[in-house]
């Protein structure tokens, strides 16, 4: 049967990104079940892959993108030409593109999509008026296979989302002054963002530096924040990012300096690892993490103020001296952690009925012999639980043991193991 006697156009809409890597598995499926003049789909692969690169790329009738972006055989130049004259499917060619003008995105399930992965690398202008690389204001717009620069000498959003259900996926992005996502949406943007590697090298401007910031409502899956290389300058990895769920991240920094997470209510970090200074006003939940600090001294490594925060299951390693954590609302629960280091833990307030807060099943290590470490069961805890905990003192010679005091109300203290070296 000859190949253009098969229908293998009919696989639906091919309105995103997903849904063309559907279309193009069915085709290839289809190709493989039928034989096609002894052709194997690997060659379908081939022959749509050169398809792409040519201008008005078209499969069955259907124009996959609207636009081609590139330096030669394209329908523009620039991605923000693409964007002025209405498209809203756009596919970028391999290449460097230097001062690409700011993309505003005013159009319904606008789709930007890069040849390759890390084969199409864009650097953003300076946006002198509001500071700016990518602005949308419609909702569903998706980026994907792009390496993302913003303009370098003012702090500059890279993102900046003023419409709801964005989608950036495989990408690398660089920011050195200002912030990597930024929203102004609300609770509800319910972003994706995944797949992505978050470079920095430099900062200039620590202050208005951000990875994630506003991004509420969101799903953050498979993020590299790389800040190799970088002094003391204060960087913030998540602020005011509530009900968000944050996945399989991973901070890697080589130089110590003050770094935080804060103010992310009521959102889970899950799997992941953070080298940094503190977690700061935590009022999120954390499971299966591991997180390190930086021997940066801060009040607390560790701050659980919010109602119903969690600590479970999480390795933490916190510097000599500094305290290991504070929960100073109700409700939090704190199971099956190990900690390392650290002088302290305590569950207070000064405040009166911070009650029901849970601690057990932690096994804790102070590695070295200074100070007894002491678990404290503050003045204003009520009914709290301190059950089947292992402190101890490991550090050769170590001279004291630990202790827990309770100057509570109502709490269970039992079976409980103080251990001296």
């Amino acid at each position: 049967m000859a190949r253009e006697e098969i229908d293998l156009y009919n696989v639906g809409a091919l309105d995103s990104v997903e849904n063309l890597a559907k279309a193009l598995s069915l085709l290839r499926a289809d190709f493989d079940a039928h034989n096609h003049d002894g052709s194997s789909s690997r060659q379908l692969e081939n022959i749509i892959a050169r398809t792409l690169q040519v201008q008005s790329a078209i499969i069955g009738g259907y124009k996959l993108f609207q636009a081609t972006v590139g330096p030669t055989q394209s329908d523009f130049k620039t991605v923000a030409e693409a964007l002025k004259a209405g498209k809203t499917r756009i596919f970028v060619r391999n290449g460097t593109y230097l001062s690409e003008p700011k993309w505003t995105i005013s159009n319904a399930n606008t789709v930007i999509v890069g040849e390759s992965y890390g084969g199409v690398s864009i650097t953003f202008a300076e946006d002198t008026a509001n500071h700016r690389s990518i602005s949308t204001t419609a909702a569903n717009a998706k980026f994907a296979n792009l390496k993302l620069t913003a303009y370098s000498t003012t702090a500059s959003d890279l993102f900046y989302f003023n419409g709801q259900y964005p989608l950036v996926e495989d990408c690398i992005l660089v920011n050195i002054n200002g912030k990597i996502f930024n929203s102004a949406y609300g609770a509800n943007l319910h972003a994706t963002l995944r797949n992505l590697l978050i470079s920095v090298t430099t900062v200039t401007d620590a202050a208005n530096y951000r990875s994630f910031v506003s991004i509420s409502g969101s799903l953050i899956q498979n993020v590299i924040i790389n800040h190799a290389g970088i002094g003391t300058e204060n960087l913030i990895i998540a602020d005011s990012c509530s009900k968000s769920i944050f996945a399989n991240l991973r901070f890697l920094r080589t130089a110590n300096g003050t770094s935080k997470i804060t103010t992310c209510e009521d959102s889970y970090f899950l799997n992941s690892y953070f080298y940094l200074q503190e977690l700061a006003s935590m009022q999120s939940n954390f499971d299966a993490c591991i997180l390190e600090n930086n021997t940066y001294i801060p009040g607390s490594f560790l701050a659980l103020d919010s109602a119903f925060g969690r600590l479970n299951n999480c390795k933490v390693i916190v510097g000599t001296g500094n305290t290991v954590l504070t929960a100073s609302a109700s409700s939090i629960q704190i199971h099956n952690n190990f900690f390392r280091g650290g002088s302290a833990i305590t569950i207070q307030n000064a405040s009166i009925n911070i009650q029901g807060n849970s601690f057990s099943g932690n096994n804790w290590v102070t590695d070295y012999d200074t100070t007894a470490p002491t678990l404290l069961l503050g003045t204003g805890t009520r009914n709290g639980l301190c059950v089947n905990n292992i402190l101890r003192n490991n550090a050769s010679g170590g001279a004291n043991t630990p202790v827990i005091t309770d100057s509570g109300t109502g709490n269970t203290v039992a079976n409980n193991k103080l251990i001296l070296a």
